[in-house]
């Protein structure tokens, strides 16, 4: 019995995880999605300094550091979104399999030991 229910609980503590992992994903891609808008903007800022300033000068570079900070900002959090998604995914199937584990184990108790729903 204790088996069959470790097996319940492991089942649970699978999916348990997989939707941490999937809210986590979730966050992170909205926070890239709010890092791509915000780079956006950056880059159309700087864009349109560069082309009103006639002469080169060492702050239109910065302006484009920042503006290649921020896309890589994005680009960074939204592979970490990308990353928690496959984990996510990956945790899924481990669930199911677990599910399926308890199943099986539960079913088998209720053959060795058929007195167990009374």
């Amino acid at each position: 019995e204790a088996d069959v229910e470790a097996a319940v609980i492991k089942a649970e503590e699978m999916w348990d995880k997989a939707l941490t992992l999937r809210k986590e994903a979730e966050e992170l891609s909205t926070l890239a999605e709010e890092a791509a808008d915000q780079s956006q903007a950056v880059n159309e800022e700087a864009s349109k300094k560069i082309d009103a300033t006639a002469p080169f000068s060492l702050k239109m570079v910065a302006q484009g550091q920042k503006a290649v900070n921020s896309s890589m900002k994005a680009t960074e959090l939204l592979s970490q979104a990308a990353a928690l998604s496959a984990e996510a995914d990956m945790t899924e199937m481990q669930a199911e399999a677990a599910l399926l584990e308890s199943e099986l184990a539960i079913e088998q108790h209720l053959q060795d030991f058929p007195d167990a729903l009374n």
